[in-house]
């Protein structure tokens, strides 16, 4: 079975370029571009849950990814971060990564932390 990653990125450019790394990865991806979208998907609302959740820190087009974090530790979902700056320092307990992002260590990063969950 496939895992399934919802990323969240108000770039789409960037979602996009991510999403296409993941897939090579073996990933399903589901995308939202925003912090109301991700929290319909990570209910459930609009399409299945999600196995682990990748979101940008810094969602402009609507909310941020510490408000995607919270929603998805309430509904037991494992979640990481990136940032091209985290301001303010790394929230705790939380997976980071920088960006531009290293895409072979992310990938087994999240394999990680989905099994860790399990």
């Amino acid at each position: 079975m496939k895992k399934t990653i919802l990323l969240v990125d108000d770039d789409r450019l960037i979602r996009r370029a991510i999403a296409r790394f993941l897939k090579l990865g073996g990933w399903n991806v589901i995308e939202a571009e925003n912090e109301h979208d991700a929290a319909r998907i990570i209910e459930g609302i609009d399409s299945q849950i999600p196995d682990v959740v990748l979101t940008d820190l810094d969602l402009r087009s609507g909310g941020s990814g510490l408000h995607v974090v919270g929603a998805a530790q309430v509904n037991g979902i494992p979640v990481a971060l990136m940032s091209g700056d985290f301001v303010g320092g790394r929230p705790a307990g939380v997976l980071c990564f920088d960006k531009p992002l290293e895409i072979s260590a992310v990938t087994r990063q999240l394999d990680e932390l989905m099994m860790g969950a399990r």
